[in-house]
């Protein structure tokens, strides 16, 4: 990530080669907050990448026969680079040419849900410990995803499209003084950042495109039209509240 210039926008700055390592990094940030205690107030950002392909092995909840397709492995994923429908790749080589049996999409989807239970699990200790320490009294919290994921739902495997198994992601903010509710009305991602400066009580630099949510939050209904786009490939979309 270093390419897209996050490092030279952060104090601290860490990239670990093994991206699917959420029990192995919760601790370390756990600690990290815990050692900034009384000082100044702190902005963090957490890329979870456990649940992104190539996906993790399946856990036995999720898939309890035998598997040994080419996705047993859980470092090989399909080639959406070459857009190919019949290409497999493992750390970054075609290594095969087949189609996808029934069997392998069922095991691809006990896979992506394998990774998210992982995240689940690893992010309720992180929170359990947050509250122990009393750090969620004033802390803004906020879980959300780049994208989600085609599961052969429209053909294909991996995030190559507009629709919404790719576009509808999750977007929560946990925060004392904000009553637990859900939201019907189209936001964006672009969304994420106004909210923050407001609720630190900062304006929105007047270029920006996001909207400060804390008016939703508070029970404003506001019709939208939130514009999509899919670079390089000439792909939009818009949805509509």
């Amino acid at each position: 990530w270093d390419y897209f210039g996050l490092k030279a926008q952060f104090e601290e700055y860490t990239l670990n080669p093994n991206t699917k390592n959420i029990a192995e990094v919760r601790p370390k940030v756990e600690e990290w907050i815990g050692s900034r205690k009384g000082e100044r107030p702190f902005f963090l950002f957490w890329h979870i990448y456990d649940v992104h392909a190539p996906y993790v092995k399946a856990r036995e909840e999720f898939y309890a026969d035998e598997y040994g397709g080419p996705f047993a492995d859980g470092e090989t994923r399909w080639d959406w680079e070459s857009q190919s429908k019949t290409a497999f790749r493992k750390r970054g080589e075609t290594v095969a040419s087949a189609k996808l049996t029934q069997e392998d999409v069922e095991y691809l989807k006990a896979s992506y849900d394998s990774g998210i239970k992982t995240v689940d699990e690893e992010l309720e200790r992180f929170f359990s410990s947050l509250k122990e320490r009393g750090a969620l009294e004033n802390t803004l919290v906020i879980i959300s995803s780049e994208h989600g994921e085609d599961l052969k739902e429209h053909g294909f495997i991996f995030h190559r499209d507009l629709y919404d198994v790719n576009i509808r992601v999750p977007l929560a903010f946990i925060y004392p003084a904000l009553k637990p509710q859900w939201v019907a009305e189209s936001v964006s991602l672009l969304d994420i950042m106004p909210t923050i400066l407001g609720t630190l009580g900062v304006s929105a630099p007047e270029h920006g495109e996001g909207k400060d949510l804390r008016p939703l939050l508070a029970g404003k209904d506001e019709a939208r039209s939130i514009f999509t786009e899919r670079a390089p490939f000439d792909e939009y979309a818009v949805r509509t509240s």
